[in-house]
């Protein structure tokens, strides 16, 4: 009968284990540089898409944290918009009434997916952006996922 015997290997599961085991200042670290990186590659994309004349859009864009979710999305009102009503569909239907100014994340949407009707074409400047820089971003988390780790001794 053959026999099989190990050495190292219970050190080797709880280093797996304690690897599984992140902390939530370096998930913070990580999400920090990915969201840094993401904002301004897509303020850089509004420039190069020359979607910037009164810089509002570009100046709006905010990243939002929410524990361990981060947002990236224009805020704030349009400077010299014109006060209107707008009208929100649904389903084709009328969701209601949303009264005041434009605000930049309506503009952002509709240069993000188009206006047909109007005749404004969808310029996906988020996705795109979100493309061109997922490689550079997953690059800033990978360094500071392995920095993670050699303190470790992982």
């Amino acid at each position: 009968m053959a026999n099989f015997k190990t050495t190292g290997i219970n050190g080797l599961i709880l280093s797996m284990a304690e690897a599984a085991e992140i902390p939530d200042n370096v998930k913070k670290d990580i999400l920090d540089a990915e969201t840094k990186i993401s904002l301004s590659a897509m303020q850089e994309r509004l420039k190069a898409l020359k979607l910037y004349d009164t810089h509002q859009l570009h100046d709006s864009l905010t990243i939002v944290k929410n524990g361990l979710t981060y947002a990236i999305y224009p805020t704030g009102k349009r400077q010299n918009a014109k006060a209107r009503k707008l009208i929100r569909w649904r389903h084709g239907r009328r969701a209601g009434y949303k009264g005041g100014k434009m605000e930049n994340n309506d503009v952002g949407l509709v240069l993000e997916l188009g206006a047909p009707t109007r005749g404004i074409p969808a310029f996906e400047w988020m996705r795109t952006a979100l493309e061109l820089s997922d490689e550079e971003a997953t690059d800033a988390a990978m360094t500071l996922y392995d920095n993670w780790l050699q303190s470790k001794n992982l």
